[in-house]
């Protein structure tokens, strides 16, 4: 599948996700707010990618015109990177290998919250794997981050996992 092909699929998937949480913008906003307490957060127009992580300033960049959906697939993907650089950095460690665990964290964590964005991770995942034993070499790094991730957002005051667990209860 080509990146257009994904982009597209992933643009069929997010009405669905959308219309299944009613309350997108109130997630996002929980998710915002717990991992704020460990990261600056910071929404910016203008640029041409979705996000980025700044070591030095601890800063993670989200681009301000995004559905909220994918803001927080965004928002998760640069808070694995975060994760990633600040609980044991690995200076070696190859750049696509760092893609890897960022989005294969953020997929994780996205599933746990009942987002599937299979189609979208996936070609992600395709783009930046070189070698297929990549992932079974960082799998370990993607489970401690994933983990640390989701307890970070079950331990908020508000649980992102509540709000939509609650959202599924209302769908059902």
């Amino acid at each position: 599948m080509c990146l257009k092909q994904s982009i597209d699929a992933l643009a069929i998937s997010l009405p669905s996700l959308v219309s299944k949480y009613s309350n997108v913008h109130k997630i996002y906003s929980h998710i915002q707010s717990a991992i704020s307490e460990s990261f600056v957060i910071k929404e910016i127009s203008g640029i041409s990618y979705k996000g980025s992580y700044n070591l030095e300033s601890e800063t993670i960049t989200i681009k301000s015109d995004l559905d909220e959906v994918l803001k927080i697939r965004t928002l998760l993907h640069e808070t694995a990177h975060a994760l990633d650089f600040t609980m044991a950095p690995i200076v070696n460690i190859p750049r696509n290998q760092h893609e890897l665990i960022a989005e294969s964290s953020a997929y994780i964590v996205l599933q746990k919250m009942g987002f599937d964005t299979t189609i979208y991770s996936v070609n992600y995942l395709k783009s930046w794997m070189t070698d297929n034993k990549e992932l079974t070499a960082i799998l370990q790094r993607i489970h401690e981050i994933s983990y640390r991730m989701i307890m970070l957002l079950a331990e908020a005051d508000a649980s992102a996992f509540s709000i939509t667990e609650e959202s599924e209860e209302k769908t059902t």
